[in-house]
């Protein structure tokens, strides 16, 4: 690492975006197997670190040599993730790709990819490997799991059964590494409402972002307000620094001003754009199995309130929101439909919350789906996500997880492992039950807490802390503070993994994973 951090280094604005990003717009329409990502999965930051190109210049590269491997030091399922790049792109300068050990001036936090970070301007996220750990030289593309088996496109036509049973996965045609074109309205926000008072006399003022990959300028960005029959001009707006090469590596944020007579007739507001090759967005989502690349026209509905007690005003909905609540005009009635898909055929006896809840290890593993229980114990090797995701949620209500995570041909396994309902009576009772344990595999443990003695944190149990402050630091966004019990004793939490915050909200469990900035060495764990 000092021979690394001795090297010149350089400094590049790169906006980085996940090959999911809008992927809950898809999810609407079927469910993928992705995250429901709504429009922010994206960023935009300033990356220092050594290029590539002058480390392999200066390592020295063998004959025959046509791919480079990366890997990181993230322990998955079935394998360490990792990576390949042809060592034509790798060796390009032009290209600008770091070895990133900055971001934004400061040195990388533990969730950016402390200590090293690829970053490779204009390709999908996935691509640029967190907490690097090893770099190959070789004359065939890697075979690590993960560079086959996620970031695909595959064709509308093909299932997760036909992708094994056909060899899809190890078509490499399918790989994603380039960014595609895409753009997105940000304002007016999801929800909003404006009344004829609130609206300026020059017209309502629109913002998004858009952004294409490999370096091509969004050279275009235009609005409708009669659903794409005519299109107005947006104002794009650059970073300075956003060129390099002759090479755009940052989004651009567009604005543009609708006049107030076209808006109060207009039933939706679209965006699209088009870059330096005069790639352009469809006008529909094209689904894939997933949820990948999705930049489709993005289109806000516009509705007119005529309540007898308010005064009239627009309101506008967003496709959808982050996350699992129903909100968006796409998703309105996907959860309804999501709960019938998921009721198994058979009946079943009645379970306590308080039952379930002893049943959360590795040789009794149940979870609770929709007020349904599932024992899945002779499931746990089989499940893709590996077993301690599975085992996390042993013994609870596992339902945003599922329905967040998991696509359709998931619910084939509802009967085979279906034993019974929640009883209504104890629905009651569940804000009284304590937070039931979390318990994955011994090795786990031993991978996540090595070199750690006598950490306060453990996969095996939660811990009770105290809420000492809540601070705001946006409209939606707190900073909270927790008291320790015992400040004594290192934290002990490995880079690159969550810490789970869970309390029991208005009757339900409720968990959400946070990976903290920090601590990143023991000297800064001995002092939280």
């Amino acid at each position: 690492m000092d021979e690394l951090a001795s090297m010149p280094a350089c400094q590049i604005l790169v906006t980085i975006a996940c090959d999911g990003n809008r992927r809950r717009e898809l999810n609407s329409i079927r469910k993928t197997r992705g995250f429901n990502w709504g429009p922010g999965a994206i960023g935009c930051a300033y990356w220092t670190g050594v290029r590539l190109c002058d480390l392999l210049t200066h390592c020295g590269v063998k004959d025959g040599a046509r791919f480079v491997w990366f890997e990181g030091a993230d322990h998955l399922h079935e394998d360490d993730y990792g990576t390949s790049l042809p060592l034509s792109t790798a060796m390009d300068p032009s290209n600008d790709i770091i070895l990133a050990q900055q971001m934004n001036d400061e040195r990388l936090s533990p969730d950016h990819g402390f200590p090293v970070r690829l970053v490779i301007p204009g390709f999908v996220g996935a691509r640029m490997v967190k907490w690097l750990k090893s770099i190959k030289v070789a004359s065939k593309e890697t075979q690590n799991y993960y560079h086959w088996h996620d970031n695909k496109l595959l064709p509308t036509s093909v299932d997760s059964v036909e992708a094994a049973e056909e060899g899809w996965w190890y078509n490499s045609e399918y790989n994603l590494y380039e960014q595609n074109i895409n753009s997105v309205i940000t304002y007016p926000t999801h929800g909003e409402k404006l009344s004829p008072d609130q609206l300026p006399p020059e017209g309502l003022s629109l913002r998004g972002y858009a952004y294409s990959g490999g370096g091509r300028k969004i050279v275009r960005v235009e609005y409708s307000v009669d659903e794409g029959q005519t299109w107005y001009l947006c104002e794009r707006h650059y970073p300075r620094e956003a060129v390099l090469h002759n090479k755009y590596w940052t989004w651009c944020h567009w604005t543009a001003t609708v006049d107030v007579w076209r808006l109060t007739r207009a039933r939706s507001i679209i965006v699209r754009g088009f870059d330096s090759s005069m790639n352009t967005q469809p006008p529909t989502l094209n689904w894939n199995m997933l949820g990948e690349m999705n930049n489709g026209w993005y289109k806000v509905i516009v509705e007119m309130s005529s309540l007898i007690l308010e005064p009239p005003s627009l309101q506008f909905q967003h496709p959808v929101v982050p996350g699992s609540a129903a909100q968006g005009w796409m998703v309105k009635d996907q959860l309804l439909s999501r709960y019938l898909e998921l009721q198994p055929t058979s009946s079943g006896k009645e379970f306590t919350v308080e039952e379930v809840a002893k049943h959360n290890t590795p040789s009794s593993c149940w979870v609770i789906i929709r007020d349904m229980v599932f024992d899945l114990t002779n499931f746990i090797r089989e499940h893709p996500g590996g077993a301690p995701t599975l085992l996390a949620h042993a013994g609870s209500d596992a339902t945003e997880v599922f329905e967040g995570a998991h696509a359709e041909d998931s619910f084939r396994w509802r009967d085979a492992y279906f034993i019974g309902y929640i009883g209504r009576k104890w629905a009651k009772e569940i804000s009284a039950e304590p937070v039931p344990p979390v318990v994955p595999p011994r090795e786990l443990e031993r991978i996540a807490y090595r070199g750690v003695p006598g950490a306060v944190l453990s996969p095996r149990k939660w811990l009770q802390i105290e809420l000492k402050a809540r601070k705001p630091q946006t409209h939606d966004t707190l900073l909270l503070t927790f008291q320790r019990t015992d400040p004594q004793k290192p934290l002990g939490l490995p880079i690159g993994h969550h810490i789970y915050l869970a309390d029991t909200i208005g009757g339900s469990h409720v968990s959400r994973p946070y990976t903290p900035i920090m601590p990143i060495s023991l000297e800064e764990d001995n002092e939280l």
